[in-house]
C-alpha cells in the first residue's frame, strides 16, 4: 500500500518521491532526503501530496523544482 504524505510532514526515507499536486501542474518526481520536512506549494499550498516510490537516484530535488522555494534544509540539489 502507498504512503502518501502530506506537505508539513517529515519525508521518512532518502528517496524518490512522486508530487501530486491540485489541479495546476501533472505529477512529477523529486529525489529527498529522509528527515526533510515536505514543503508547500507556491501555487496549491497544502493540496500537493507526496509518495516514495523507490530508492534516490539521480533527478532534480526539491529545492530545483519551481512550486517550492529552496530555504529548506537537507535536499538533493542533483540534476
Amino acid at each position: 500500500m502507498p504512503q502518501i504524505l502530506k506537505a508539513g510532514e517529515r519525508a521518512p526515507a532518502d528517496g524518490l518521491y512522486r508530487v501530486t499536486h491540485y489541479q495546476h501542474r501533472l505529477p512529477h518526481l523529486v529525489s529527498v532526503i529522509g528527515g526533510t520536512i515536505l514543503p508547500l506549494c507556491q501555487k496549491c499550498g497544502d493540496r500537493v501530496h507526496f509518495e516514495i516510490i523507490g530508492p534516490p537516484r539521480e533527478t532534480d530535488g526539491l529545492s530545483t523544482d519551481r512550486d517550492f522555494s529552496d530555504d529548506s534544509d537537507g535536499i538533493k540539489r542533483s540534476r
